[in-house]
């Protein structure tokens, strides 16, 4: 897991170095907004993965661990979908819809 994560890590680095480079501000939001979703599912993939395996292996535990792998394997997943659906302009106007009629 670290030689990944290691990889990801410079990749999104080096994006952000790059990132900083580009002078118009609308598209270095854009760019961002783009880079923020993919952390975003990183983060919970990794943070998840992280907690289960690092976590101490007593009794008191395996309830947590029950709930994290849980998370892992199913949240994660589940979440992937609507963090890269929420991206979509149609799809956040509709959501603004709804909203706003409550």
């Amino acid at each position: 897991m670290p030689l990944p994560f290691t990889f990801i890590f410079i990749a999104y680095t080096r994006i952000v170095v790059v990132v900083l480079r580009i002078r118009s501000a609308e598209a270095r939001l854009k760019t961002f907004s783009t880079c923020g979703s993919h952390l975003t599912v990183l983060t919970i993939f990794y943070g998840t993965a992280t907690c289960m395996y690092l976590k101490p292996k007593s009794r008191e535990y395996q309830d947590q661990g029950k709930i994290t792998s849980a998370f892992y394997s199913v949240v994660s997943p589940v979440l992937n979908p609507l963090i890269y659906t929420l991206r979509n302009k149609d799809v956040k106007d509709a959501l603004r819809k709804i909203i706003k009629k409550k």
